[in-house]
């Protein structure tokens, strides 16, 4: 028995709902910005609102084909992204986007979502088709597809909070959101938190999006899903935005620490929630 929680089909159809449901959830949000909206900082560490939405342009038209300038930021100026190659490739399509104004950046986005759209339309629906992913390497189609919802949905998220603006909390986009999001659990608790053989964790979530699901080690030192152990090494209980905000890297565990709830082994179920950040 799968004990593990799934919260849509994952059919590729389903997929590309969520995708264009989730695209033009993000293009009215952002349509109706505000200037003093738009320069606003989010929980997206070292992004603004307007970054955000920058952001959203530059992807979109990365996968539509558009050729785009080759900039280099001033890496100096922005100490808050990180040094990888991946972080810095996306902040450029960021940073070239901060001489725009907030009327050329949403015409962007108004103009290059009905091309994108229409190109997804005319894709064979498999999702093992390889296609071209935003830094121009081969990608299934499946996988890109999940990988934009979970940006997109996210990224709302990101905006709605920053403009006090909620909304959209159990969309397609945010049950596409949580299927990966708790489908990284066995990895977290394995590997990143070290958990040994027999040791379990019990995550409980409430709220728009609730459920409850088990991961523990086996005999192998893998870790898996499980039925609910009576007695699990660790619990931890939240709400839907909570648990996102942390899987996220959107919040720490010491700022939300009166949002989650700790039974058991309390040092390992800490280090589960501080480790929980699934978001490249």
């Amino acid at each position: 028995m799968d004990a593990q929680p799934h919260f849509f089909d994952g059919q590729l159809t389903t997929l590309m709902d969520a995708w264009s449901t989730t695209i033009d959830d993000m293009s009215v949000l952002i349509c109706e910005l505000t200037n003093a909206e738009w320069t606003l900082p989010s929980p997206c560490p070292g992004w603004s609102v307007g970054d955000i939405a920058a952001h959203v342009v530059g992807v979109e038209r990365r996968l539509a084909g558009d050729a785009l300038p080759d900039h280099e930021p001033d890496w100096s100026a922005l100490p808050n992204i990180r040094s990888d190659e991946f972080s810095q490739f996306m902040e450029r399509d960021v940073d070239v986007r901060r001489t725009q104004s907030r009327t050329e950046t949403v015409a962007e986005l108004l103009e290059v979502i009905p091309r994108r759209r229409a190109q997804l339309q005319a894709l064979d629906a498999d999702p093992e088709l390889m296609v071209a992913g935003p830094a121009g390497s081969q990608v299934p189609l499946g996988r890109i597809m999940r990988m934009r919802v979970f940006d997109l949905w996210v990224h709302e998220q990101d905006i709605r909070q920053s403009v006090h603006k909620p909304g959209h909390e159990a969309s397609i986009g945010a049950h596409v959101t949580a299927e990966i999001l708790v489908s990284a659990l066995p990895v977290i608790w394995g590997k990143k938190v070290a958990a040994q053989p027999g040791q379990s964790i019990h995550l409980k979530v409430s709220g728009a999006i609730s459920f409850e699901c088990s991961v523990v080690v086996g005999d192998d030192g893998r870790a898996g899903f499980t039925a609910n152990p009576d007695q699990p090494t660790s619990s931890l209980a939240m709400d839907w935005l909570t648990y996102v905000a942390l899987s996220t890297g959107r919040s720490t565990v010491e700022l939300l620490a009166d949002q989650i709830t700790i039974a058991g082994d309390a040092e390992l179920a800490h280090r589960c929630v501080k480790l929980a950040n699934i978001a490249p």
